[in-house]
């Protein structure tokens, strides 16, 4: 797997186990799956 979809990843899990965590933004273009 690459670095970046790794650290996508580890963010997107620890974002949704977080409750103090409202929202979140990612954006690239490995966001886009370009």
């Amino acid at each position: 797997m690459l670095k970046q979809k790794e650290l996508m990843a580890r963010v997107k899990e620890l974002v949704q186990s977080d409750e103090r965590i409202s929202a979140c933004m990612m954006y690239g273009s490995f966001t886009k799956g370009e």
